[in-house]
């Protein structure tokens, strides 16, 4: 089987997805060929031409142009994001340039044997949109490799700083005058007193706090279906989690397993840390829920399973 996504690190979200579940498909001894499709609109015009062929290939997107480069008689479909939504609330010209993907992206989400969606949310959104089922196996941490032994007495933002839609005013409002260190963690953070980009796997020896933040815009449809990869991290590292952003799957995943608190409007922001700062069990919570219900190995584990048994299933028919 052919697995095509696109990633620019090997500890991103699409790239630590699809080798985890390449891991597992080939310990039940399919054949597995990585593909990590470049990010350049050139390689792009050229995949119109030449295409990796394969019988059997799984894209996962965001970014919507990864089918492009792929030709197989089977099609299977992971998706992280919803582009398309993404899509309808860019400008008018990402919209007119997103044209031409997005009608191939929509044509091989519907050509797709089996869809994978990261979010209910996600997947109820094309269920009604293509009329087929959509299963959820939402992204995951590593609990084995992502441990604290203490956690010390202060907060931590891993991010993307260079990232211009990461609202960060709401955040160093809410935190002046408390008596809490915040750490900022991240390419991009040294323009704000941060420690710049760490391993992935070196969280643990920066990242132990009692708090870890994540911010989002307040409005946008596709942050309302999502959950950031950062918040399973978190959750490895038994903190607390603050996020702020618009109401969603976010806000649903904290809450209603009692592992942070969450903002839904900006003059929020500081009672909802102040309160996450007073939850004691919370990080302990997460540890756990990391290790029973989001540890990496075991979601790709039923991944693979998923695809054998369509992949069986279709055989014998």
């Amino acid at each position: 089987m052919l697995i095509a996504y696109s990633s620019r690190s090997t500890f991103s979200p699409p790239h630590l997805r699809m080798t985890y579940l390449a891991k597992a498909l080939e310990e039940k001894g399919v054949d597995v060929k990585l593909l990590n499709v470049p990010q350049s609109r050139l390689q792009y015009i050229k995949s119109l031409f030449k295409k990796v062929k394969a019988e059997e290939a799984l894209f996962s997107v965001p970014p919507a142009y990864v089918p492009s480069f792929i030709k197989a008689k089977r099609l299977f479909a992971d998706v992280r994001d919803p582009w398309d939504v993404y899509l309808s609330e860019s400008g008018k010209l990402k919209r007119a340039l997103g044209t031409f993907a997005l009608r191939n992206y929509m044509k091989s989400l519907n050509k797709s044997e089996v869809i994978v969606a990261t979010t209910k949310s996600i997947a109820e959104h094309y269920r009604n949109l293509i009329g087929k089922g959509v299963e959820v196996i939402p992204n995951g941490t590593d609990p084995k490799r992502l441990r604290c032994e203490k956690n010390f007495e202060g907060m931590v933002l891993v991010a993307d700083f260079r990232n211009p839609y990461l609202p960060l005013e709401p955040l160093f409002e809410a935190v002046k005058g408390l008596e809490v260190p915040l750490r900022l963690i991240g390419p991009g953070s040294e323009a704000y007193g941060g420690m710049g980009p760490v391993n992935y796997y070196d969280l643990p020896r920066v990242a132990c706090a009692r708090v870890g933040i994540i911010p989002r815009p307040f409005k946008g449809k596709t942050y309302q279906m999502t959950i950031p990869q950062k918040a399973y991290d978190y959750m490895a590292l038994g903190l607390c989690i603050f996020a702020y952003g618009p109401p969603g799957e976010l806000q649903r995943l904290i809450e209603e397993n009692g592992i942070g608190a969450y903002a839904t409007k900006p003059n929020e922001v500081k009672e909802k840390l102040l309160e996450c700062l007073e939850m004691r069990e919370a990080g302990l919570k997460a540890r756990e829920l990391a290790e029973k219900v989001y540890d990496r190995e075991k979601l790709s584990e039923e991944y693979a399973k998923l695809l054998l048994l369509h992949l069986a299933s279709s055989r014998r028919s």
